[in-house]
């Protein structure tokens, strides 16, 4: 019986086989590249959507679903003549769909990256990048992460560069650090870190933004604690300053490396790293399938979450 971190194995072997499909993908988008543009996803694609915006700060706004349905928001992307991309690998994300429809009731052109065109995502969208890889591990998005992530930085004219991401320490594993903190599009790296603990472990270990944490939470940490810092691509004095603070205060802060200069390969390669150090805690913990599978209310929340 195969288990869940061999599964996972196989998928990094395959990785950046993988990638290079996912920016095949991209490439011919006519909408992509239009400025201004609004990317909304959930777990997993709020974190693509995430790195977008940090990719381009300028022209890409990540907005999570229900604050598109909740808000003036639609409107205000109408008369900023916005285009909506919605992000979800299998076109059936409850809330996406719904703030997609409404965007295009109100006159609105939107963008859909899903791998099935005649999902109701895609059937609802002007245009489809469909995504040639959408497999999990056992429930859990792994690479096709990544595939999602080549093929918005494809189509909306980024680059992707294959480079060899290591780990911070070799031997550590995703749940040897008690916190996840990123800095622009290295930030979304943090939030899918925490996905992937809450999913496979049951264990949820939080992420922020570097600033944000220094605010309050940090208050609940102390000295000794062990920090996974994802590095941006570009480099920033007040960030070295921030991070040379917390080691002199005594936090353990080790680094997940960037591309430097290059933000989408940055956040490629450190899905990768993401996944190396799920694999090694899995390993060490036996872990056979994912927590999220027990969940006494899994079938509930499955309908609650996606069309099915």
């Amino acid at each position: 019986m195969t288990v869940f971190y061999e599964a996972l194995g196989s998928e990094l072997e395959a990785f950046w086989s993988l990638v290079g499909r996912g920016v095949d993908a991209g490439r011919g988008s006519r909408l992509a590249a239009r400025r201004p543009l609004a990317a909304t996803g959930a777990g997993d694609s709020f974190a693509a959507a995430l790195a977008w915006m940090g990719v381009e700060p300028r022209r890409v706004r990540a907005v999570d679903p229900l604050d598109m349905l909740a808000s003036g928001f639609l409107g205000a992307c109408i008369d900023a003549g916005c285009v909506v991309a919605g992000l979800s690998v299998g076109g059936v994300t409850r809330s996406v769909v719904e703030a997609v429809v409404r965007f295009k009731m109100l006159g609105g052109r939107a963008i859909a990256f899903t791998s099935r065109r005649l999902s109701p995502l895609g059937l609802a969208c002007d245009e489809v990048v469909v995504l040639p890889y959408s497999e999990t591990v056992m429930g859990v998005g792994a690479a096709r992460h990544a595939v999602m992530l080549a093929a918005i930085a494809s189509a909306s004219g980024g680059t992707v560069k294959r480079w060899d991401p290591q780990p911070p320490e070799r031997g550590r594993g995703l749940l040897d650090y008690d916190v996840y903190l990123g800095v622009g599009e290295a930030s979304a790296s943090a939030l899918y870190a925490s996905l992937k603990t809450c999913e496979v472990f049951g264990e949820c270990r939080p992420w922020y933004m570097l600033e944000q944490f220094i605010h309050a939470p940090i208050y609940t940490y102390k000295p000794g604690t062990r920090i996974l810092f994802f590095r941006q691509s570009m480099r920033d004095e007040r960030v070295e300053e921030i991070l040379q603070g917390l080691r002199s205060a005594g936090y353990i802060v080790e680094e997940a490396p960037a591309a430097r200069g290059d933000p989408w390969s940055t956040v490629i390669g450190q899905t990768y790293i993401v996944l190396e150090l799920l694999k090694r805690s899995a390993e060490r913990l036996g872990v056979v399938k994912p927590a999220y599978r027990s969940h006494e209310k899994l079938g509930e929340l499955t309908e609650l979450i996606y069309y099915v």
